[in-house]
């Protein structure tokens, strides 16, 4: 996955989730699902995210920490070069969801553009914010 920006980006993976299981909890604090995040940390894994990739296990995913971008630098997301679809969640500085793009379809050149500038994003498996009953107003929680 590849968010498009103008300018190179300098990197510094200061987010509270590296490394950790997260879970997507209701505004009650209900467990909805955990997954094993990746975070891309460097200019090329933000670049590439899930690109080339032919699986993704059921309950792992990837977070980017969109801090990073300047202000001013739009952020969009598109499947190219990516074979698995993706559930996309853009989640605000709260942590809480604010939009979710279902299905992406892979190899899709298409952008995918959230309702507002999102302070991360985490992508899993395509489907899986169903199956888990995922939805706007939930919680993104270590």
């Amino acid at each position: 996955m590849r968010f498009l920006i103008s300018i190179a980006l300098i990197l510094f993976a200061d987010t509270a989730f590296a490394g950790q299981i997260v879970n997507v909890t209701s505004p009650q604090n209900e467990i909805r699902c955990s997954f094993t995040i990746e975070v891309a940390d460097t200019t090329k894994a933000i670049e590439t995210g899930l690109m080339y990739r032919k699986i993704l296990p059921e309950d792992a995913g990837m977070l980017f920490d969109m801090s990073v971008i300047p202000p001013q630098n739009p952020i969009a997301f598109w499947m190219k070069n990516t074979y698995i679809p993706l559930d996309i969640l853009f989640i605000d500085e709260d942590n809480i969801i604010f939009d979710i793009k279902q299905n992406a379809k892979p190899q899709d050149t298409t952008l995918i553009w959230p309702i507002r500038r999102p302070r991360y994003v985490l992508e899993i498996n395509g489907g899986k914010a169903q199956s888990c009953g995922i939805g706007i107003g939930d919680v993104v929680r270590k």
